[in-house]
């Protein structure tokens, strides 16, 4: 289980991977080329993994319409964007079935309340999912990472665009080393 809060990410070839529920929250996620931003691997439908992506913000340094938001490393992947901000390197479609069309069965990606020119819900793959706002709140932090470890993650909430002012999230600063 993994938390990340207002990270820097960059890559741009499944540069976010691997088999884990991670939720990360007001981070800047910048694709550095064409490619595809997550790969999540999830291999039973009840395995409790997957990622979740809160009031992000996807910027590119490529042309536009050249990058996927993910694509399903394993059969029953699982990725969610939640009021994310994204840009228009993301592809109109936004996720691939990785050439395995039993993908778009099983592999679970979904949106809820995206942002920018790079979120074209109607243009998106018609195997995704488009999240209502009553189903949203089982990707909280708390909720998502809760086991029975006795760990407690922190606390988050959605960020609407109508609270940022019109402000965009800018890309957060590295610290150089």
């Amino acid at each position: 289980m993994e938390a990340g809060e207002k990270c820097y990410i960059e890559g741009h070839m499944d540069f976010i991977f691997g088999y884990s529920a991670a939720v990360f929250d007001t981070c800047c996620i910048h694709s550095k080329a064409p490619g595809y931003i997550v790969a999540h691997a999830r291999t039973a439908p009840d395995e409790p993994t997957g990622y979740v992506f809160r009031n992000c913000n996807l910027t590119g340094a490529t042309e536009p319409d050249k990058v996927y938001l993910g694509r399903p490393w394993r059969p029953y992947s699982r990725v969610v964007f939640i009021s994310c901000r994204m840009g228009a390197h993301i592809r109109r479609q936004g996720w691939d079935n990785w050439r395995n069309k039993e993908n778009e069965s099983t592999a679970w990606f979904a949106e809820y309340d995206s942002q920018g020119p790079g979120a074209s819900s109607v243009a998106r793959v018609p195997w995704a999912h488009q999240l209502k706002k009553n189903e949203v709140s089982i990707f909280d932090i708390a909720l998502y990472l809760k086991r029975d470890d006795g760990w407690v993650p922190p606390q988050s909430r959605v960020i609407r665009e109508e609270e940022r002012n019109g402000e965009v999230l800018p890309p957060l600063s590295r610290k150089k080393q």
